[in-house]
């Protein structure tokens, strides 16, 4: 879907394709779903090929080990652009 490999998937911060939130706005986010144990909400991610992409995000703190977040993304620019 953003054209990244897993290993540079796993090499990045959110903040790397995340194209509406500013830096500590994401930072504040993250927080924010850590305190309260998940969100879901809309937002844009950069390809990468420069494109960028409407997204649904999903996600869940798990507290085992270190803490994790578990994230869903499904890519709705079609609906969100109108297209079929």
């Amino acid at each position: 879907m953003t054209g990244y490999s897993r290993e540079e998937l796993l090499g990045m911060y959110v903040q790397d394709i995340e194209a509406k939130e500013k830096h500590s706005e994401t930072d504040a986010h993250i927080k924010r779903i850590i305190r309260e144990g998940g969100d879901s909400f809309e937002t844009r991610h950069h390809r990468k090929d420069g494109k960028i992409i409407d997204v649904e995000i999903s996600v869940k703190y798990s507290s085992i080990g270190d803490g994790q977040l578990i994230v869903f993304v499904r890519d709705i620019t079609e609906t969100k652009t109108g297209r079929s």
